[in-house]
């Protein structure tokens, strides 16, 4: 059965926040091996995240075949209808562990670059507190009609529902904004203090504070729980299923933006690197440039020698990684700092001139690193 109603553009969604996701993963998993060799528990717990994010919007997808987003007379088939039911209640379990792994990741993360005793109290609890909501939802969801299976086939004579999940829902939906609240206030507390320049305090607050937009995506999920007692679930719940998804993708999107930031700063510095020696090759070949130097030594001047710095010897500015602020992304489990294996930290700027030096005794040439 193909994809019709509302579930067309809501699972296309999906699919693309799922594939940004998996750009996301794909570029974090490289600066975390290959930059910053500080691969850590919040990078698999991130796996499990995205693992959990493909699964629901694969599911999803199979229930949007059997009739998801759409009205049971459009559907016409009660059998498609408890199979639809069914497909997006396993989709929904994955939905709901799966935002409390998300920022579980973010949770991590943030405790590798906490100090403060009270600030890893704080996120600790916070993390309890949403897996422990969100494992009732699960519970409740799935327990809340007698028999179970009367869920999602409501043609079983004498099946009921004695539980509502709305309220679990509501109480999970609340805990998940405070969550992403609290997880993107929280770097200003103890980053700010830091004795670095106010610009990177902002750009990496900035990045680090991108959950904002998960909890947007959180309070949508609030105002979409109605359709969970809706007449026409199917229908009705596509909202929900959508900005939950989204919270989740979001989630774990954001979360990269501050990891991948070495990465970022290694593309940089490389395209103005190459910038600045194809400038350095339009310079003319073996002409002497403004700033030549000339050394004379010897018993009355009977030996001289001049250094020149030609056109052909390179200027080479390399400029580095600034340490203040690599350093507060580059923290282990333990907490110790775990500097890239291939950029040497230093502050500011390192000036190199090679200078080709000639002996006007000896007729020799040869090449000094003047740093």
């Amino acid at each position: 059965m193909a994809i019709k109603g509302k579930a067309v553009g809501g699972i296309a969604a999906m699919w693309v926040l799922t594939s940004l996701t998996l750009v996301s993963l794909l570029l974090r998993l490289y600066t975390r091996l290959a930059i910053t060799k500080a691969f850590g528990n919040d990078d698999h717990v991130f796996n499990i995240a995205f693992i959990f994010l493909l699964v629901m919007t694969s599911l999803y997808t199979k229930s949007a075949t059997l009739g998801l987003g759409q009205t049971v007379a459009e559907i016409g088939d009660l059998d498609l209808v408890s199979r639809a039911i069914l497909w997006e209640a396993i989709g929904q379990t994955f939905t709901v562990l799966g935002t409390a792994i998300a920022k579980w990741s973010l949770g991590l993360f943030l405790l590798r670059l906490v100090i403060e005793r009270w600030h890893k109290i704080l996120i600790w609890t916070a993390m309890g507190c949403l897996m422990a909501a969100s494992i009732s939802v699960v519970f409740t969801f799935w327990m809340q009609c007698t028999p179970y299976e009367y869920l999602w086939d409501r043609r079983i004579p004498g099946g009921y529902c004695h539980i509502s999940a709305i309220p679990a829902s509501t109480v999970l939906n609340i805990t998940t904004v405070v969550v992403d609240l609290l997880f993107a206030v929280l770097p200003w507390l103890f980053i700010w203090a830091l004795q670095i320049k106010k610009q990177e305090k902002i750009v990496i607050l900035t990045s680090m504070s991108l959950g904002i937009f998960a909890a947007g995506c959180g309070v949508k999920r609030a105002l979409s729980v109605g359709g969970l007692s809706s007449p026409e679930y199917l229908r009705d719940s596509l909202d929900l299923l959508i900005w939950s998804a989204a919270e989740h993708a979001v989630t774990l999107i954001c979360i990269c933006i501050p990891v991948c930031r070495p990465l970022y700063k290694r593309i940089a510095r490389s395209y103005f690197s190459q910038k600045s020696t194809l400038g350095s090759h339009k310079m003319t070949p073996n002409t002497p440039q403004k700033g030549d130097i000339e050394l004379r030594a010897g018993a009355g001047g009977s030996s001289s020698k001049k250094i020149k710095t030609t056109s052909d010897s390179l200027l080479r500015t390399t400029i580095q990684d600034n340490k203040s602020d690599e350093e507060i992304l580059l923290r282990t489990d333990r907490g110790d700092i775990q500097p890239p294996s291939q950029v040497k930290m230093s502050r500011g700027i390192r000036v190199t001139h090679e200078f080709q030096t000639t002996s006007e005794e000896e007729g020799a040439f040869r090449t000094k690193n003047v740093r």
